[in-house]
């Protein structure tokens, strides 16, 4: 059985727990200035760097090993960086640019460390890009439960 969830599925409410805990933790680390991994629960951490892992593979030159859940998460990093980014990225090179910076700004959040100018702006960026996905998949998760859509057992 394939642990792979079916494009119907990978919406943003599947990421939310982990959107949310991560903008969390991202609020926390741009008021002290300085990563604090132990602060991000490792299974949180995981799931997000999943989430550009897949975003990642569908970016120009790479061959998604999961066409459907690649091409679904692209979907929502586009739609979310076009909602939160102020100067949203014009083209898919733009955009698969700041895609890229972002998973290796989330890929360095297991590291502890002091915020660079640099950092901090992208931290501030993942933080509302995080927070919308959260806010995304709550608002997906309950126009799924009043239209009937939920699915047990996910």
């Amino acid at each position: 059985m394939s642990r792979t969830p079916s494009v119907g599925v990978v919406g943003p409410s599947y990421w939310g727990y982990a959107a949310g805990v991560t903008a969390e933790y991202l609020e926390g680390i741009l008021d002290t200035g300085r990563r604090q991994p132990a602060l991000l629960p490792k299974g949180v951490h995981e799931s997000i760097k999943r989430f550009f892992r897949l975003v990642i593979e569908s970016t120009a030159g790479h061959s998604p090993r999961i066409l459907s859940a690649s091409l679904a998460n692209y979907r929502i990093a586009a739609e979310t960086v076009a909602k939160v980014v102020q100067n949203p990225p014009k083209t898919f090179v733009e955009l698969d640019a700041l895609l890229l910076k972002y998973s290796q700004a989330v890929e360095t959040l297991g590291n502890d460390g002091v915020l660079s100018d640099e950092e901090r702006l992208t931290a501030d960026d993942l933080r509302r890009f995080f927070a919308q996905i959260a806010s995304d998949g709550d608002e997906e998760s309950y126009d799924n439960f009043v239209s009937g859509k939920h699915v047990f057992g996910i």
